[in-house]
Parts: structure tokens; C-alpha cells; sequence
């Protein structure tokens, strides 16, 4: 599941960030994310033309995801950002045609307009006991359930449309938006920060016992 998505005061978004999989084309100053070619993992391939580094960022972690399947190291960049039915939605495109694949993520608009007709069929096949959607049952009780006050009360009593289409928002990647991006490296240098002064404050316990180890062992050969 996505992380939480993050409150309104959140600071603004860094212009440049150190991201995994991306390359900047100095010529025309767009951006591409380089993954592991699936036809043959000994290469890579340049993926998109996107206005900035945030875009292949994604672009990239989208296409890792879908070619490494299940591997917990893929999605270097924003992997809390993907909801489980994207990462089901990635799998059947790559199982599909991994070239097509590519040529959709390249394109923005349309992996979002394929991916929110994903959601769709999902919502509607799910409420019309389709059996190509039983799998996805959880994702709709959670939806009406755990995250109800996110539907928020004008969508649950409109219904119809207006309530399928909240469900289709409210499972979009979450790294389209700068502030939820804004949030989450905030998050993710709050965490690198605490690790660096754990590993720093074990550093000097071990230095203090090297030492204290060290005036013992001098303290006897004086005896």
C-alpha cells in the first residue's frame, strides 16, 4: 500500500534530485530513464523524453518494476508511491508486450488514460461480480472501508460515475504530484539522518570499549 498522502504544508520540491535510472540529453535538455533492456538483461535502453527528471524518475521505476516483477529493490526512486493495482497493472503490460510497454510509459497521457481505464474495469467488474475481478475484491472493500473519509461525502452520496471516478484518482501513482514528492524525500532524509547518527553514536561506543580494552591491557603489563 501507498503511503499516506502527505499534508498540505509540505515544502516545496527541490528543482534537481539525485534519482536512480535517469539521463539528461544536454542537447535538448530532456530527460529519458535508462532500464535494463528485458530482451536482453546484459543491456539497457533510454526510455521517454520527459520534461524533467522527476517524470523519468518515475518513468523509470514504472518499467524496473514491471520487468523485475516482485523484486523489493525495484522502484529505486518513489517504489511507497505505487499502489497494489498498479504493480498488477505493470505485470499484465509486461507480460503483454515489454516494447509496447515501454512505448506507454513513454507517452504520460496515455499510461494514464490506460491505467485509469485499468481502474475502471476493475471498479465495475468487482460491483458486477465479474470473475476476472474476485482478485480485486480487497482493493474494493478497502476503498469503501479503510479509506472511506478519503472518498470524502459529496462522491458516496453522488455515486454512479462520480464514485468510480474518485476510485480512479485515489489510485493513481502518487509521485505525479510535487508535494507528495516534496514530503516523501523529506521523509526518506529524516531517515538517512537518523541512520547516520545511530551508525556514528555505535562508532564511538565501539572507539570508548577499544579504549577502555586498550588502558586495561596497559594497566597489566605495568603490573
Amino acid at each position: 500500500m501507498p503511503l499516506q498522502q502527505p499534508q498540505a504544508q509540505a515544502t516545496t520540491q527541490p528543482t534537481q534530485r539525485c534519482y536512480v535510472g535517469v539521463q539528461q540529453d544536454k542537447g535538448t535538455g530532456k530527460w529519458a530513464a535508462c532500464v535494463v533492456d528485458p530482451a536482453n538483461p546484459t543491456k539497457h535502453r533510454l526510455v521517454g523524453a520527459f520534461p524533467d527528471e522527476h517524470a523519468a524518475a518515475l518513468a523509470h521505476d514504472r518499467l524496473d518494476i514491471a520487468f523485475r516483477g516482485g523484486d523489493r529493490a525495484a522502484g529505486a526512486n518513489f517504489r511507497p508511491a505505487f499502489h497494489a493495482v498498479e504493480l498488477d497493472f505493470l505485470k499484465l503490460c509486461a507480460d503483454k508486450s515489454p516494447d509496447a510497454l515501454c512505448g506507454l510509459v513513454a507517452s504520460g497521457d496515455k499510461y494514464d488514460e490506460k491505467y485509469s481505464e485499468f481502474l475502471r474495469k476493475i471498479y465495475n467488474g468487482v460491483m458486477h461480480n465479474s470473475s476476472s475481478c474476485k482478485k480485486f475484491m480487497d482493493v474494493i472493500l478497502d476503498f469503501f472501508i479503510a479509506r472511506a473519509k478519503e472518498i470524502g461525502k459529496e462522491a458516496l452520496l453522488a455515486g454512479g460515475a462520480r464514485l468510480v471516478e474518485r476510485f480512479v484518482a485515489m489510485h493513481k501513482n502518487k509521485a505525479v504530484t510535487a508535494r507528495w514528492r516534496a514530503w516523501y524525500h523529506q521523509k526518506v532524509e529524516e531517515a538517512q539522518a537518523k541512520q547516520v547518527a545511530a551508525q556514528r553514536q555505535q562508532g564511538m561506543a565501539n572507539k570508548r570499549k577499544a579504549d577502555g580494552e586498550d588502558d586495561r591491557e596497559h594497566k597489566r603489563q605495568q603490573l
